[in-house]
């Protein structure tokens, strides 16, 4: 376990050293937003493809050997650029292509190790291991960044690349250690389409994690806007705070997500957190509401107390979301056999990630013309009515009734 969690934070340190830095190149070289949008964008296609039609793969190849592979292949793609930077580091589209290829090779990657961890840890550890990887992605944002921007202001481009590619390289070497615990039968093959078929008909067979997905696209179309997009440009444009403020505010959400993941590790049985999982969820957009209360009660002037109040707000909403979604996610990678648990997780992971970037434009155009309060209000009140409705709908009740009893068994077992 500490092995993989170990290389996760080695490539991630570098990935997110070099990707903050390419972002500050980018700016530098176009002074366009809209180039930056796309050079972002166009790193997020390539793993909503990869994530849809390369889980039959996972499932088929041994996965150590996947994750191991694909952190070497992205250590040489660098180093085969690394020649072609000095050329073409002002283009565009080689950049975009650099991006989306490696993006590419990361999202194939990040599969795998969502789909071996089952096969690293007993049971009872998926939960812990699920929460630590949440603290260490937590660690890359914060320290990713910052670094990044020390490495900008000192360094060249290319000692960067080298960096990302030598923390890639060693990452691969450090994973070539993981003991899986135990070792699965080969799956058999019986051609690629019909792999992916047996992947979506696991999907569809079973009702609750219909019932997840189908709240999961709307829910994340409307929560991760919300604190991506919305909450920056009210502090900042709306209520002034400073850029410091600003982040702040920005970093008090991961660092509940942190101590969310810490809470959760310690926990022996997380089942009643999944049962709880729509009280969790309609908290958050309780507190979502109460964004508009500096404005309400006349304290937007005074940015420190607009700071601390959104900084434990959403510090706040960060620990329930962690709480909410690290035991659910390590139910639903436990009960996926081990042939089809690639493919499962392929498709979760695009439903996942298409409703964001769309609930980022569709928020976008909203606040140009409307109210962001308005915005606020509707998109917690449909939050709130997706809870009620999945917390008493037959199949959520359903599926925690079978939670109660396989709690008790697991007890008196």
């Amino acid at each position: 376990m500490y092995t993989l969690i170990g290389g996760r934070l080695i490539s991630g340190l570098g990935s997110g050293i070099f990707s903050f830095a390419l972002s500050l190149h980018v700016l530098d070289v176009s002074g366009s937003a809209f180039l930056f949008s796309v050079v972002l964008g166009f790193a997020l296609i390539p793993g909503v493809l990869v994530n849809l039609f390369a889980g039959a793969l996972v499932d088929k190849w041994n996965k150590k050997s996947i994750i191991i592979a694909t952190d070497v292949l992205s250590a040489l793609c660098i180093f085969l650029m690394l020649p072609l930077w000095t050329q073409f580091q002002e283009s565009i589209p080689f950049i975009v292509l650099y991006s989306a290829f490696l993006s590419m090779i990361q999202a194939l990657n990040n599969l795998a190790v969502l789909s071996i961890i089952p096969e690293l840890v007993e049971e009872e550890k998926v939960n812990a291991t699920n929460s630590i990887l949440q603290v260490v992605n937590t660690l890359i944002s914060f320290v990713g960044p910052m670094l990044g921007a020390l490495c900008y202001a000192i360094f060249s481009m290319e000692f960067i690349l080298i960096l990302d590619a030598i923390s890639f390289l060693a990452a691969g070497l450090l994973e070539i250690t993981l003991k899986p615990i135990r070792v699965l039968a080969q799956a058999q093959s019986y051609g690629y389409w019909s792999e992916m078929k047996d992947g979506y008909q696991f999907l569809v067979k079973k009702p609750v994690l219909r019932l997840f997905i189908g709240l999961a696209i709307v829910i994340n179309g409307l929560y991760m806007p919300l604190i991506l997009l919305v909450i920056p440009f009210v502090s900042y444009e709306i209520m002034q705070v400073s850029s410091y403020q600003l982040s702040v505010i920005e970093a008090a959400w991961a660092i509940g997500g942190a101590l969310g993941g810490i809470f959760i590790a310690t926990q022996k049985n997380t089942i009643p957190y999944i049962q709880k999982l729509f009280y969790l969820l309609a908290i958050q957009a309780i507190l979502i509401l109460l964004w508009v209360l500096p404005e309400q009660l006349h304290f937007e002037h005074l940015k420190w107390a607009v700071c601390i109040f959104l900084s434990a707000n959403l510090l706040i909403i960060g620990l329930l979301n962690v709480i909410q979604n690290v035991p659910l996610f390590s139910y639903i990678q436990l009960t996926i056999p081990d042939n089809l648990r690639g493919k499962v997780l392929g498709f979760v992971s695009v439903f996942m990630m298409v409703s964001t970037p769309v609930g980022m434009f569709l928020f976008g155009s909203f606040l140009q013309s409307f109210e962001w309060r308005y915005i606020c209000l509707v998109s917690a009140i449909i939050i709130l009515g997706l809870c009620v409705y999945a917390n008493y709908s037959k199949t959520f009740l359903a599926f925690k009734m079978e939670l109660s009893l396989s709690d008790k068994n697991q007890k008196h077992g």
